[in-house]
């Protein structure tokens, strides 16, 4: 193993990956370049971003909760300043990836603590939810698709979270945190 510098010591394994890096960067720039896209330049970025945050969230599923509440405090920024993108499918994203982590840490998590009257009264709203799809005098099923979202699953799942992974004093403090310093 040679020495870089009198302190980082570098493996051939290291120097490799950094040297790929350089090259994958390197292409990648070129290639903005050439297409005059430079918003390419920006994927790797939101790669190696995504790479974290699935392995924060498998690791602890309340990484995935602080993430869904912080990206629905900043959601309205972004819809009024970028416009009209369909926000709402992350929002379902990090529901589903936080829901995953929780499958995944199953054996960590009391599931008994989702036995309670909050539970049992959103599960009968989302059901009630269902029913509407078939009032012979209602919408459209694309509307209602577009309205049980908000109105039947979001409750369900979000109570959920809060009920298996907000835990413990500790939990609820670094909530209440959170919600004071959005």
């Amino acid at each position: 193993m040679r020495k870089l510098s009198d302190q980082i010591r570098m493996s051939t394994k290291e120097r490799l990956l950094i040297a790929l890096g350089l090259v994958l960067a390197l292409i990648i720039g070129v290639v903005a370049v050439l297409n005059e896209n430079y918003a390419i330049t920006f994927v790797p970025i939101m790669l190696l971003a995504f790479v974290i945050y699935l392995i924060l969230v498998f690791r602890d599923p309340f990484f995935g909760l602080v993430i869904l509440i912080i990206y629905c405090f900043v959601l309205f920024f972004f819809y009024r300043e970028i416009g009209h993108l369909p926000y709402g499918v992350g929002i379902e994203f990090f529901l589903l990836m936080t829901w995953l982590s929780v499958w995944y840490n199953a054996d960590k998590l009391n599931f008994s603590l989702l036995n309670t009257n909050l539970t049992w009264l959103y599960m009968g709203w989302l059901a009630l939810c269902i029913l509407q799809l078939f009032n012979p005098a209602g919408g459209s099923p694309r509307g209602w698709l577009a309205e049980i979202r908000g109105m039947g699953i979001y409750p369900v799942a979000i109570s959920g979270l809060g009920l298996l992974l907000i835990n413990s004093k500790e939990r609820i403090s670094q909530i209440l945190k959170l919600l004071l310093t959005i």
